[in-house]
């Protein structure tokens, strides 16, 4: 038995607390397999101006009444596309790094703000936004109302066929 340990209990690697940044947004992005629903910290990421300008939006009933699903949608998307840039490479390391990832054929991501008030809980799986799969990530409001009037002026223009 370790020395300070009590007995019968199990002593758990807990990771160690990284310092809070007073100025950023700091974000922490988790995985796990798809057979699985036990979420794994992964890293923690840090956000520059925009990530603060979303987050404070997000945290005032002005900015969430003015901006509504469209400030998370651009979050989700913004850690995803850093996510899946390089998707293949990542899971090939998540395989060899993590051992309860060896078998992983289908990997989930995930993230959560990281909160300055309990920044010891930094690793804790509670509060996580399920980021999709690539091919399901919110598009941005430009590539909906482009998407908008190719599909309406394209249903004029086959008319003239």
């Amino acid at each position: 038995m370790r020395r300070g340990a009590e007995p019968g209990r199990v002593m758990r690697n807990i990771p160690p607390t990284p310092p809070v940044d007073p100025q950023n947004e700091e974000f922490v992005i988790f995985v796990r397999s798809k057979m699985q629903r036990t979420w794994l910290p992964m890293s923690m990421v840090k956000g520059g101006w925009q990530a603060n300008a979303i987050i404070a939006n997000q945290r005032n009933e002005f900015g969430k009444n003015l901006f509504g699903k469209t400030l998370d949608d651009t979050l989700t998307r913004n850690i995803a596309s850093a996510i899946y840039q390089d998707k293949d490479k990542l899971e090939q390391k998540l395989r060899q790094q993590i051992p309860q990832l060896k078998a992983t054929k289908i990997f989930e991501f995930g993230y959560k703000i990281r909160d300055r008030d309990t920044p010891d809980d930094w690793y804790k799986a509670e509060g996580i936004t399920k980021i999709p799969p690539s091919e399901d990530i919110p598009k941005t409001p430009l590539e909906n109302i482009g998407d908008w009037f190719q599909g309406n002026f394209g249903k004029v223009g086959a008319g003239f066929k």
